[in-house]
Order: structure tokens, then C-alpha cells, then sequence
């Protein structure tokens, strides 16, 4: 039948993102209002979902038609969701939760190797740094409506489930294994600039201020140290190389074995994906032809490590110096 083939992609689909604390049979069936019975024929593919329950669990799961379809047809090389969700918080989390669900299913994915090249600190660097990650949240939703004059950073709160996609992301990231990263020699001034935006419209605090400080010299430090050491506390390998080429633009590639990812990062929107194999593969030459341009730090070269994480804190204290006086 014809309505087969979509039925079995999605019921896989189903089964490698059905959230952890569900079985795919429970999540189904809440989320459809189904009878046990009815919820198995459509799994065991005997009977097709409805336009309707298609819809939504498209919508849920952050699925777009395209991969309903052979995920590697180079028809559509490239994916982006526009699935905007009620609130600033939900579109938000929906956009973690669209890199998290390229990682694939953690009890089932085979060990991941991960290829970045970023010109900015990302999303995940500042997880683990409260007021860092706090305003870039703020900032996004920030661009997205308006905030009231009497809103700052004191009186915003995280929301909870952004932290719940971001914890899922820190758990679906003990696949990776090895992690192969190319920062551009102006990585902080980006995060620095709007730092400078925000205090300047009396959005920070003087103590807020001197907390961030604390963190972006925290995470400094915490570079510093898998540049000499090569690896984190969980075991992951890390490898850091500084490009001696301006980086114009940020990418992500992931490399499973036998499927691939490309992401394309952007401030705004939905990530642009893809799981095209040639687009990883075309991505993965430009990112080799930028490690010819590149030198390792890990492991190596004390000197530029010294030198480079010297400049860093440097520009840190200098624009919070000129920022508190």
C-alpha cells in the first residue's frame, strides 16, 4: 500500500525520539488519545495515522516531512523547521531539541566523533555558566518581542523547559567521543559585544557584571586546560586547534559511523540541517582545508596556548574595566 512506506518511516522516527521516561506504546497513546489496541496496529503498521495525527506528532517531535521521505535523498540536501511554537521559551527549547534529535537515540547510537568550527562561544560552551547562559536566552527572545523598560536581568526568569533541552543535550553529548574543534582567534569579543549592549541599556548590574566576568574567565580557564590536557573529566578527547584564518562562518559536523550530520548554525531561527551525504562530505573538505590553516594546541605548543589565553582574559578584563568605570 501506499500509505506503508511513510507509516514505517514515521513509526521509526517515533521510536528515536520518544522521550526517555516513555515507552513509544505510552507516549503514542497520550498524545493521540488512543486505545492501547489502536495505538499497536499503527505501530505494527496495519492501519495508516490520520492527517491529523500526523500533524501532530510532526509538531511534537519536531519532525519535517521531508524526513519522511529517504532522509539521504539529495533532492532536499537540506532541512530547516519553521514549526514556531507559542512562546519565546518553547521555540526556543524546540530549536535545542532539533540538534539533539540529529544525535539520535543515546541507548542505540555506536560512539560519535564531533567536527566545529565556531567564531563565537555556542550554546553549548555557556550550558554550565548560569548568568552567561541566561542572557543568551534573553538576547534571542529579546529579538523575537519586545521587552518591557523595567525588565533586566535579575527580574527574568530561565525558563524550565529550556534547561530540560539543554540537559537532554548534556546527556545525548556522552555519545560524542571525540571532539575536534577550530576557534577563531576572536572567539570572546562576539560574546563581549553584547555584554556591552546590555549593560549599556542598564540591563546588568554592577554585581551581575563582575559574576559574568567570573564565568568567561571560568570558561577560559576551562579551555586552557583540555588545550593542555586533551580530554574532559568524562572522558571525552578533545582536540583544539586555533585557525590562523578568520573564521566567517560557525559549522557542526557529526559523524556516527555509517550516518552523518551537518548543522549551520544561526543566532536567529531554526539551525539549517542536513543529513545529506554529500553535503558532509562536501563540509568535510572545507573543514579539512581549514585544519591545514590551523594549529593544534592540544597536547603541544605551550607557548601559543600561553599567548593565546593571555590575549583572551586581556580582552575580558579591559572591556569590564571600561564597562564598570
Amino acid at each position: 500500500m501506499k500509505y506503508r512506506y511513510v507509516n514505517e518511516r514515521l513509526n521509526t522516527i517515533i521510536t528515536e525520539r520518544t522521550p526517555k521516561e516513555e515507552t513509544t506504546i505510552s507516549f503514542v497513546m497520550s498524545l493521540l488519545h488512543l486505545s492501547k489496541e489502536s495505538t499497536y496496529r499503527r505501530l505494527r503498521n496495519e492501519i495508516p495515522y490520520t492527517v491529523r495525527e500526523v500533524a501532530a506528532l510532526t509538531t511534537k517531535l519536531t519532525i519535517s516531512l521531508d524526513e519522511l521521505f529517504d532522509p539521504k535523498e539529495e533532492k532536499a540536501p537540506l532541512r530547516l523547521n519553521l514549526i514556531e511554537s507559542a512562546s519565546p521559551a518553547d521555540s526556543y527549547a524546540d530549536r535545542l531539541r532539533t540538534v539533539n534529535q540529529l544525535f539520535g537515540n543515546p541507548a542505540k547510537s555506536s560512539p560519535i566523533k564531533l567536527l566545529s568550527v565556531s567564531n563565537v562561544l555556542t550554546h553549548g560552551h555557556v550550558f554550565q555558566f548560569p548568568l552567561l547562559n541566561k542572557l543568551r536566552y534573553i538576547r534571542w527572545a529579546h529579538q523575537r518581542c519586545s521587552l518591557s523598560a523595567d525588565f533586566t536581568l535579575s527580574t527574568s526568569v530561565f525558563p524550565p523547559q529550556v534547561r530540560e533541552a539543554q540537559l537532554e543535550y548534556l546527556e545525548i553529548a556522552k555519545q560524542i567521543k571525540d571532539y575536534v574543534i577550530i576557534f577563531d582567534h576572536d572567539v570572546v569579543k562576539k560574546e563581549l559585544s553584547v555584554i556591552e549592549f546590555y549593560r549599556r541599556i542598564s540591563f546588568i548590574t554592577d554585581s551581575e557584571l563582575l559574576e559574568i566576568q567570573k564565568e568567561l574567565l571560568e570558561l577560559l580557564n576551562q579551555f586552557e586546560k583540555i588545550s593542555r590536557t586533551g580530554y574532559l573529566s568524562s572522558g571525552l578527547n578533545v582536540e583544539l586547534y586555533l585557525s590562523d584564518l578568520p573564521v566567517e562562518s560557525n559549522l557542526v559536523l557529526i559523524d556516527k559511523g555509517e550516518d552523518f550530520a551537518v548543522i549551520f548554525p544561526n543566532s536567529g531561527g531554526y539551525p539549517i540541517v542536513s543529513t545529506s551525504t554529500k553535503v558532509f562530505e562536501a563540509e568535510k573538505e572545507w573543514f579539512d582545508s581549514l585544519l591545514k590553516f590551523s594549529v593544534l594546541m592540544t597536547r603541544s605548543n605551550e607557548i601559543l596556548q600561553n599567548n593565546y589565553f593571555s590575549q583572551q582574559r586581556c580582552l575580558v578584563k579591559e572591556a569590564f574595566t571600561k564597562m564598570l568605570g
